[in-house]
């Protein structure tokens, strides 16, 4: 008997058929869990909640847990994380789809692996359906690896995330880092000589739309990208060299046009 929770967070800006089929995925797998604890972030509308009602009414394993307000991503999986019953936690994000087989590929890893502290995977990006974009975002497998890539690039694909809540807890838990909170985390982690790999393959379609990349353009995003890295670099978690580098790159490419910027994405980043 393997136990593991789904931990997956929703806000009221989610589309309800993407948050149903993200469940779906869910319920779908070939190592069912044993727990889902769904956050909502904040109340939400009638489309979305008729979908949490209608799985909650057919899976005995739904947990709810209920923010008054919308609290942030950081927040919720804070509180989220605390509700789960068992060391070995599964991210989900509301948008997105697993693939069939992800839990049984990652659950049984970590429990034969009990050095690992994060096992993530490859993700294939689409826009409407799977397999529409032929893009897959690779991130490096060995910890050493990943320990140098990660002063320049988030280490990990966030939605593909496998963890251990004791080591999460151990690092402060998530916390507010507006759009960059699973980064801080990996960050911390590793700092403390926590362990994380990611395995060599694909476990879950990633939704990427047009809209996603435009929220990731202009010079209001790099703020807040200069906020993590002043972070980083007062917490010593990067060095002055590694600061300035990622200044340097970052700017130029979020003021690019869309096209141009698209393009970079395609050709250099995927």
């Amino acid at each position: 008997m393997i136990n593991f929770s789904v931990l997956i967070p929703v806000y009221d800006g989610e589309r309800s058929e993407h948050f149903s089929r993200a469940l779906a995925s869910i319920v779908e797998q070939t190592l069912v869990p044993t727990e889902v604890v769904l956050v909502k972030d904040g109340p939400l509308r009638g489309e979305l909640e008729k979908v949490i009602t209608c799985y909650i009414s057919r899976y005995s394993f739904f947990k709810i847990v209920a923010l008054q307000r919308h609290m942030g991503l950081g927040e919720a999986l804070r509180r989220g994380l605390e509700a789960c019953s068992f060391d070995i936690v599964v991210r989900m994000d509301s948008d997105d789809i697993s693939f069939s087989n992800r839990f049984e590929v990652q659950v049984p890893y970590l429990y034969a692996n009990k050095n690992i502290a994060v096992l993530g995977a490859n993700i294939e990006e689409f826009n409407r359906v799977p397999g529409d974009t032929g893009r897959i975002k690779k991130v490096p497998t060995s910890p050493d690896k990943i320990r140098a890539y990660s002063k320049f690039r988030c280490p990990v694909n966030h939605p593909t995330a496998a963890f251990r809540k004791s080591a999460i807890i151990g690092v402060g838990s998530y916390k507010e880092m507006l759009l960059f909170e699973d980064y801080y985390l990996w960050m911390r982690l590793l700092r403390k000589g926590y362990v994380i790999e990611n395995l060599p393959v694909s476990l879950l379609y990633f939704r990427m739309t047009k809209e996603t990349m435009k929220r990731r353009q202009g010079f209001g995003y790099f703020r807040k990208e200069m906020v993590f890295f002043n972070t980083l670099k007062n917490e010593k978690l990067i060095s002055s060299f590694q600061y300035l580098t990622l200044i340097s790159t970052r700017l130029p490419v979020r003021l690019l046009p869309n096209r141009l910027c698209l393009f970079v994405y395609n050709q250099l980043l995927r």
